[in-house]
């Protein structure tokens, strides 16, 4: 797919915003690339008033070795996402939409001023034992939840269709899990079918470490592009993946990484509500899906070792012969069978 604007260029998108009238011609502006995602071409602009955008350009295909590709045009579910947000959400716990242009499949937003930290960051160099941020991406997940599922009449009709969660999470992640471990089949495909099934809420898709920013003891969601309206289980198992990762990766933690995860799911019932028997399960199930996906599919954790990536492996199915009911149950074998296996 050939775009006309590649915001990456920053002559022409500097002129691209002069001419479209998103920025006066006299005010001088500063672009920078951002590095590290792979979805999104995106750039940081900074204007000599002291206020900062950041414009994201959605891409076809992503920046991995592996050819992945999904439609640019999910970058309007993230913009309507915004809108939703800013209505339903926490205040100022979404950047808020400065324009979309659907032409160029690009939007800008408000820039986070620092200082602030990146909770994957967080997360991979403190110590966790502390940290409030468990608890409280359990409580904004919750809210955003639970304000969807009360008002379903306000959920926009472009996030009834979940083609990018397809394209994005089930295909990359579970589809390819089972290419890469043909006996984890009816297992996933289980697990898919029960997910397509119960649509109950706003499913963010991509609700991890890495897309929550920690700025005044308070979190920030970034990254919406996947949000659809479906099986909220999937973003609780889909941060509590991140979580064990980490308890996998950093061993000295891991008790903290462990309380972690069940701080995160207590905090969100708190807020949400009890989500019921087969729905735990369901979290407990689409957890070690993804612990599987992130050393096996298309997107893996780039900080897992060999030897810990075989051991992530090695663990999840043995949890796929013998699959705890509750998160409690789960964390506690999990831990067991991480130390075992050190």
């Amino acid at each position: 797919m050939k775009y006309q604007l590649n915001i990456e260029v920053i002559p022409g998108l500097i002129g691209y915003l002069y001419q479209n009238d998103w920025i006066d011609d006299t005010v001088k502006v500063n672009a920078s690339i951002l590095k590290g995602g792979v979805s999104n071409r995106v750039v940081l602009l900074k204007f000599d008033d002291g206020i900062s955008w950041v414009l994201k350009q959605a891409l076809y295909k992503l920046r991995v070795e592996e050819d992945w590709f999904s439609a640019p045009e999910r970058i309007f579910w993230e913009a309507e996402a915004m809108r939703w947000f800013e209505k339903y959400a926490p205040v100022d716990a979404v950047p808020k939409l400065i324009f979309e242009d659907q032409s160029h499949y690009l939007l800008a937003m408000e820039a986070i001023q620092p200082p602030f930290i990146n909770v994957k960051t967080l997360l991979l160099t403190d110590d966790p034992s502390n940290s409030t941020c468990f608890s409280s991406a359990g409580k904004l997940l919750g809210s955003i939840q639970l304000q969807a599922s009360r008002n379903p009449n306000e959920i926009p009709v472009l996030f009834q269709d979940n083609q990018f969660f397809q394209t994005l999470r089930i295909e990359p992640y579970y589809l390819e899990t089972i290419k890469a471990i043909p006996e984890t089949e009816s297992f996933l495909k289980d697990l898919i079918s029960e997910t397509f099934e119960d649509q109950f809420t706003l499913v963010h898709g991509d609700f991890s470490p890495k897309n929550l920013l920690m700025k005044d003891n308070e979190l920030i969601l970034l990254d919406h592009e996947v949000l659809h309206f479906g099986d909220g289980t999937f973003d609780l198992g889909f941060f509590i993946c991140h979580l064990l990762s980490k308890a996998n990766h950093r061993p000295d933690f891991r008790k903290a990484f462990i309380a972690g995860a069940i701080s995160f799911f207590e905090a969100y019932q708190s807020i949400f509500g009890d989500l019921g028997k087969d729905r735990e399960f369901r979290v407990v199930r689409h957890t070690i899906a993804c612990l599987l996906a992130r050393v096996c599919g298309l997107s893996q954790l780039e900080y897992l070792t060999s030897d810990q990536r075989i051991r992530q492996q090695k663990v999840c199915m043995e949890m796929i012969q013998n699959t705890p009911q509750t998160i409690n149950e789960f964390t506690e074998k999990i831990n067991d069978l991480f130390n075992a296996k050190d």
